[in-house]
């Protein structure tokens, strides 16, 4: 065949490659429209069905397009070489083209020695292209190569598309077969507002604005294309199912037509998203549901197919009568407040799975919660009285009276109050409240179920459910380890304390009122003041050694005889000693409550037994030889997965709420210990200058100078402060510093003289 030079007969051509069904396929021998360059061919194939490629929305095919060069010499062009796909109609409304396609990334793209670099764009609802840029200006294919185009396709609008080859800025090349896409299928819901009317209640089917007898029903209607919400423009016909009376206002019948096009134009593809429908009844007397039929019948059924829906008890029709209607919960909401501020927010990542969490309680206190109904938008409202259950398998409810259960049924709404002159509403059910005590550190699941009074229920009204998930933390726990003495002389012994929840805040310490984390500070060592709360946790304190061989604990003692394992507690060794902070979990205790955890007073049953702690815990030590060692303090409590530490940044994800499912780790410090030699004793001889003396007594200033002589030798003491990095000192001469009170065991000084003198020190 003869090359074409003008583009209507190359159209004719593609057109007839199309009705054979597989393959478009022509060349260019001139450039009299600049369509194909001269000497090269194009074949585009496709899966073919019935002359094109038809699939549905959200499913695909893949087509390939191949530029063959079969002459005997290089053919030059300029580039890029694009290939597009778009829509092959276009219409009114928020998306106007219909018949469309998505390249995917994955399997869209060219290949060849001519190309150099591929762009794929692909943007939802826009034109489709595949860019291929050549390696040189002009592009050039040698003789017997070849540049393919591989379309991976898939449906997101119904109808049929377009597709064009362009070399450079040449006229664009029409391609066939192209793809057409399936109607997308439509689904309908209904909602209406309010959702309950009362029989007889509109005087006629005109009735406006909805009273008890009337209300407005919104179909919305949805597809599977790539714009869900709206739809192609339709007739929708309505017809009503439920007992005689009830009727649609705009005819005054059963059966309504109604154009679904958003304000935009007909015959477009994408303005339909509702219909709103007025109902009346005029019948008083009858009860029941009420279904719709809707028979949706688009004007472009290219775009979306035809269908007809049963929207079963779409609306509920009441015989109270002169009574308002029973208000019908969506569901149940259910708040919580805890000691730890939120908000929190489910669901929450984690091996524990998806929570609601809505509060956070310290144990053993509770968390206060109120389970209430709402409607479809979350928002509480006034409903059909009824029993509000509350469950937990996972934890414990209790009662406005203190009764432990696992089962609360609280009835909420009753007898209604008649107000002369206004209208009776027996939706008097506005929630219950409860209290949650977790049995440990770790969720307690809450189910609350609603269940309408037997009136209630005769009218309609049905059950509805609500879950939600309060999470149990320990009380925080900090350990503060002090060392005493340090450093300590080898062969003295030493205490070391753990302390626990010590803080300097005045507010919290004295109940004074001040700005908050504002400390109280010693007006003789202007450091600030310590207050040591104590732990809430029964535990056990593991004090250890780095190095036994500076130092070793005092309390090591034999292995504990089995049979008395709670006399001694534990086995200490030299490296490391055990002790109590409160008693054994197996001992039992009476019940106890903590003020200002447990509002109800006592807790019993399994968390008595972890809660009752202690305010500090010690073990000795030994210095061993002169040195350095890391004593470390470690608190381990007696309640599963408590670490202490999980309150600590605790954010809206609930993080680390649980310290077994964290990376969480027993609260502890670790103290340097210093073990030196004993300390001079006997006349120690001191040079002209400021002599380091450790001294061997505690006692006043005055009485250490005393030591020194000659007397008029002596010109001051002086005493680093490591706290804030100064010196205090004491002087015999007028007019000196003297804010030294005394000398400190052990604890270095100046001795500073002005010739040579004697210090006579003491046995240590």
């Amino acid at each position: 065949m003869k090359p074409f030079v003008r583009f209507g007969v190359l159209g004719a051509f593609i057109a007839l490659a199309a009705a054979m069904g597989v393959v478009t396929s022509f060349s260019g021998t001139t450039s009299v429209d600049a369509q194909v360059p001269p000497g090269l061919t194009v074949a585009k194939t496709c899966p073919a069905i019935g002359g094109g490629t038809n699939i549905a929305i959200n499913t695909g095919t893949t087509c390939t397009v191949v530029i063959t060069n079969p002459t005997g010499a290089a053919i030059t062009f300029t580039g890029p070489i694009t290939l597009t796909v778009a829509a092959g109609a276009t219409g009114g409304g928020l998306n106007p083209t219909f018949g469309q396609v998505q390249l995917l990334n994955a399997t869209s793209g060219a290949a060849g020695n001519a190309i150099a670099a591929v762009a794929v764009n692909n943007p939802i609802g826009g034109t489709q292209s595949i860019v291929a840029t050549c390696f040189a200006a002009p592009c050039s294919i040698a003789a017997g190569e070849t540049v393919t185009f591989t379309e991976g396709i898939r449906g997101v609008v119904g109808g049929t598309t377009t597709e064009a080859l362009q070399f450079g800025a040449g006229v664009p090349v029409s391609l066939t077969p192209t793809v057409t896409v399936g109607a997308a299928v439509v689904t309908a819901t209904a909602t209406c507002n309010p959702n309950t009317i009362v029989a007889g209640g509109a005087a006629t089917a005109t009735t406006l604005p909805p009273g008890a007898g009337t209300t407005a029903c919104v179909i919305d209607f949805n597809d599977n294309d790539a714009f869900p919400t709206v739809v192609s423009s339709a007739n929708v016909i309505v017809t009503l199912i439920a007992p005689a009376g009830v009727v649609l206002s705009s005819t005054g019948t059963t059966t309504g037509a109604f154009t679904c096009q958003a304000g935009g134009p007909i015959n477009a593809p994408q303005t339909c998203d509702n219909v709103t429908v007025n109902v009346a009844s005029i019948t008083p007397g009858l009860s029941g549901p009420v279904t719709f039929q809707v028979t949706y019948t688009p004007d472009l059924p290219q775009v979306d197919g035809p269908n007809v829906f049963t929207l079963a008890n779409a609306l509920t029709l009441s015989a109270i009568g002169p009574v308002a209607a029973f208000v019908q919960p969506a569901a149940l909401g259910i708040t919580c407040v805890g000691a730890i501020a939120g908000p929190f927010t489910g669901p929450i990542p984690g091996q524990i799975g998806t929570l609601n969490v809505v509060a956070v309680g310290i144990l053993p206190g509770t968390v206060g919660c109120q389970v209430f109904p709402v409607n479809a938008a979350g928002t509480a409202i006034l409903a059909a009285p009824g029993t509000i259950e509350i469950s937990t398998l996972t934890g414990t409810l209790l009662t406005s009276a203190g009764q432990l259960t696992t089962n609360l049924r609280i009835v909420c709404g009753g007898a209604t109050a008649a107000v002369i002159g206004g209208a009776i509403n027996p939706n008097n059910c506005q929630g219950v409240q409860f209290q949650v005590l977790g049995l440990g550190v770790g969720f307690v699941d809450i189910t609350a179920r609603y269940e309408p009074s037997s009136l209630a229920a005769a009218a309609g009204i049905r059950e509805v459910e609500g879950t939600a998930t309060v999470g149990f933390v320990a009380p925080l726990v900090t350990v503060s380890l002090l060392l005493s003495p340090n450093p300590v002389v080898v062969g003295a012994i030493g205490t070391a304390t753990a302390r626990f929840n010590r803080n300097f805040n005045c507010a919290a310490a004295f109940g004074v009122t001040i700005a908050a984390g504002t400390a109280c500070i010693d007006p003789t060592t202007g450091l600030p003041i310590a207050i040591t709360f104590g732990s809430a946790l029964n535990g056990s304190v593991v004090f250890t050694i780095d190095n036994t061989a500076i130092a070793s604990w005092v309390d090591a003692v034999t292995s504990t005889p089995v049979a008395l394992p709670q006399v001694s507690g534990f086995t200490g060794t030299a490296a490391q000693v055990i002790k109590r902070c409160g008693f054994f979990p197996t001992t039992g205790s009476p019940a106890f409550g903590i003020p200002g955890l447990n509002p109800f007073g006592p807790i019993a049953g399994p968390l008595a037994n972890f809660f009752g702690g202690c305010d500090s815990a010690d073990a000795r030590y030994r210095g061993n030889i002169a040195g350095v060692a890391q004593v470390s303090a470690t608190f381990v409590p007696d309640l599963p997965g408590a670490f202490g530490t999980n309150v600590v940044g605790l954010n809206q994800n609930v993080t680390g709420l649980l310290g077994l499912f964290g990376a969480a780790s027993q609260p502890f410090q670790t103290r340097t210990l210093e073990v030196v030699a004993a300390a001079p004793s006997g006349v120690v001889q001191l040079a002209r200058g400021c002599n380091n003396v450790s001294p061997t007594v505690t006692e006043a200033a005055s009485a250490y100078a005393a030591r020194v002589t000659p007397a008029g030798a002596l010109v001051a003491i002086w005493e680093h402060q490591a706290a804030t990095n100064t010196f205090r000192g004491f002087s015999p001469m007028a007019g000196a510093p003297n804010d030294l009170a005394g000398v400190t065991r052990l604890r270095p000084v100046f001795v500073c003289v002005s010739a040579a003198a004697n210090l006579d020190q003491p046995p240590a």
